[in-house]
């Protein structure tokens, strides 16, 4: 996923970077919310997180701003743990979630994880019909399994929520085929 991280505080934004990726996500930095608006233009974000208490135009001004441009991304806002005024403000005008601060890990993996799980019948929309078509005819039915998950982790840039996703599988499921077939850690990239 590629995610904009919006926080004056360095230290936050270093705390989610090292998190968010750990698990292999794509990550932007604002400072404020006039550079977050900058770099929101003309890209394609998956999820934009951006602290409450912004210098100048605030994270709920951000994102009001955010959720009215084209092709929006959803906004999470980071706002103090006893802040619930904002939470509850920022929930009403359409983010995604509020998430505390200190920043807790389970909270972010759990945010970012619901976002994949959303956006991922998306992405598969947004596929050409070549990338939709696999032929089982003239091939045994495992190598075309092996190759419809090899596709699918592809695909989904190696995440297994969008993965299983795509397949119409549980994770789990995912897991015991890509053992199956030693799709880990970048085996895949031997079968291009």
């Amino acid at each position: 996923m590629h995610i904009l991280l919006v926080d004056a505080d360095p230290v936050i934004r270093q705390e989610l970077a090292e998190l968010l990726g750990r698990v292999g996500h794509d990550l932007d930095h604002a400072d404020n919310a006039a550079e977050a608006l900058a770099s929101v233009r003309g890209r394609r974000l998956d999820l934009v997180i951006a602290a409450a208490d912004l210098p100048g135009l605030g994270g709920l001004d951000l994102l009001l701003a955010l959720r009215d441009s084209p092709a929006a991304p959803p906004v999470a806002l980071l706002s103090a743990a006893s802040d619930a005024q904002t939470a509850i403000g920022a929930l009403r005008r359409g983010a995604v979630d509020c998430l505390r601060k200190p920043i807790d890990a389970d909270e972010v993996y759990a945010l970012t994880e619901r976002i994949e799980a959303a956006l991922a019948p998306l992405e598969l929309s947004r596929l050409p019909p070549e990338h939709l078509r696999l032929d089982p005819a003239g091939c045994d039915l495992d190598a075309w399994q092996r190759a419809l998950v090899i596709n699918a982790v592809k695909l989904s840039r190696g995440s297994p929520v969008r993965a299983s996703a795509f397949l119409g599988i549980s994770r789990k499921v995912l897991y015991t085929l890509r053992k199956r077939y030693g799709l880990f850690a970048g085996d895949e990239q031997h079968e291009e």
